[in-house]
């Protein structure tokens, strides 16, 4: 209800402006959200502070410790929410060094969670700063912010997040369906480019590794297979099913206890 109410406030006043910092937590009220109450901040509006410091999880801005919200507009179809950096400073994406020197300042318009099936964006206020470091051959670079938004990026982190959760459920056709419910367009080949960019985690070492050959092509080239036994899953393949390729790659994996080899000669594997 108190969600309903603040999204009606936004539709009669078309752009609301905010006066104090936001934490305006997404649909749960204050009985689901246990950082703070739904609220529109705007003046005259009063907020349920808690001591909770941590950023909420449902916040209508990404990180409210990083980001301040500036002004909330509704426009036929999405509503708009222009926001800046909170970062006193900027670190040079080249060499490293801290720069507190503001050069200028550029506005990035960013596709963030949808709002109760209302497109929401990020009308992102950021910075370019100068680099002080004499031997940076970047001048001037813009500020970054990482965990919210990627460089270059149209879509925020948590939104990212979201259309990969979707791919991996129901793939590129039914995710694209579900997402056009809820307030959002991407089209199949979206969520499945979200899919081809996660980072598999990485495999545990191996204890136990078994050496056989595979077939490049029938009777001219043949390579080596090794399959972890504990896990039957294959590791890697090594263009050559002879012992020179195979020895550097066993020296840089200290677990190997035990190596199984097919019709291998004495000692042929030995470390």
């Amino acid at each position: 209800m108190l969600a309903h109410s603040a999204y009606a406030l936004l539709r009669r006043s078309s752009t609301v402006e905010v006066k104090s910092e936001i934490w305006l937590s997404r649909g749960l009220g204050e009985t689901g959200s246990r950082y703070y109450g739904v609220g529109c901040y705007a003046a005259g509006c009063s907020y349920d502070e808690r001591r909770d410091t941590r950023p909420p999880a449902g916040t209508i801005v990404p990180d409210p410790t990083r980001l301040r919200l500036l002004q909330l507009s509704v426009t036929e179809g999405y509503i708009t929410a222009v926001v800046e950096s909170l970062q006193p400073a900027a670190l040079c994406p080249l060499c490293g060094c801290t720069s507190t020197r503001v050069h200028s300042r550029y506005v990035r318009r960013v596709a963030d969670l949808p709002w109760h099936g209302v497109a929401f964006r990020l009308q992102l206020h950021v910075r370019r700063f100068v680099c002080d470091h004499l031997g940076c051959a970047r001048r001037v670079f813009t500020e970054r912010l990482p965990g919210l938004v990627a460089p270059h990026a149209r879509r925020s982190e948590r939104l990212n997040l979201w259309l990969r959760a979707v791919g991996f459920a129901l793939g590129g056709a039914a995710g694209a369906r579900l997402v056009r419910s809820l307030g959002l367009v991407a089209s199949p080949d979206t969520l499945v480019r979200a899919i081809r960019r996660s980072r598999l985690p990485a495999p545990p070492a191996p204890a136990v590794v078994s050496v056989d050959d595979w077939c490049l092509r029938r009777g001219q080239r043949y390579g080596a297979i090794l399959v972890d036994l504990a896990r039957r899953q294959v590791i890697d393949l090594l263009p050559d099913r002879e012992a020179d390729p195979f020895v550097p790659w066993l020296r840089a994996q200290p677990p190997v206890a035990v190596v199984s080899r097919d019709a291998s000669e004495p000692g042929q594997w030995q470390r």
